[in-house]
């Protein structure tokens, strides 16, 4: 089950080629279409409710989901699921689909680590939880287990750090606004638009800009 504390709100997010997106009410029934044989060997015959759809080139492919409703998870882990429709297979796509549901994790909620339960003859997705970087932990149940840390949004190293930009860096941001900045980053006529704002209409368009930076952070593309 999914704390909605911690989930956050899915938007569409793309990596130029894949795209997860919330699903809409028409789409139970192409979810229950797409399972066949194969994916109710390792899935079971339930309808999926999944937080995630996956769309290639607009047409629906299949879908990604985590959880909480395990005994064995760890604080701050969630353990994904995924399916792709049989004739979407092979493509790559839920391999895009997983590193996209990791960026939503990384992004949106609080969670810190993704796990796999993998079927040891479930060939297809041991090679998903390899492509994505998930290392082998103890088999529980009969089952292969899979962690990776979610990305995490600062990087660092003894001198640097690198994060996602906001409101709260305004005063950076306007001292950084100088004549160095202005002669290789600023498009032609900004100088002059900027020139002739107050000090208080600089620092409400400064703001505007970072909230809409922070608001757009993360969409996609990305790979």
């Amino acid at each position: 089950m999914r704390d909605t504390a911690s989930v956050g709100e899915l938007r569409p997010v793309t990596d130029g080629l894949v795209m997860i997106r919330p699903p809409r009410g028409d789409d139970a029934s192409s979810l229950a279409a797409g399972h066949d044989d194969d994916s109710r060997r390792w899935l079971g015959a339930e309808v999926p409710e999944p937080v995630a759809c996956i769309e290639v080139a607009g047409g629906m492919v299949g879908w990604v989901d985590y959880d909480q409703d395990r005994d064995w998870l760890g604080p701050g882990e969630v353990n994904v699921g995924y399916h792709v429709a049989a004739p979407a297979r092979g493509r790559g796509f839920g391999t895009r689909a997983v590193q996209l549901l990791m960026h939503h994790l990384a992004t949106v909620t609080d969670h810190r680590r993704a796990t796999l339960l993998v079927d040891p003859a479930n060939t297809r997705s041991l090679a998903l939880a390899s492509r994505c970087g998930f290392v082998a932990g103890a088999a529980r149940g009969g089952q292969r287990t899979f962690r990776r840390s979610v990305p995490p949004l600062v990087y660092r190293d003894a001198t640097v750090a690198i994060r996602r930009i906001g409101v709260e860096y305004l005063d950076a941001d306007l001292a950084a606004k100088d004549d160095e900045q202005i002669e290789w980053l600023w498009l032609p006529g900004q100088r002059e638009t900027w020139a002739a704002m107050t000090v208080g209409e600089r620092r409400d368009h400064a703001r505007r800009d970072l909230q809409a930076n922070h608001d757009a952070f993360g969409g996609g593309p990305k790979w």
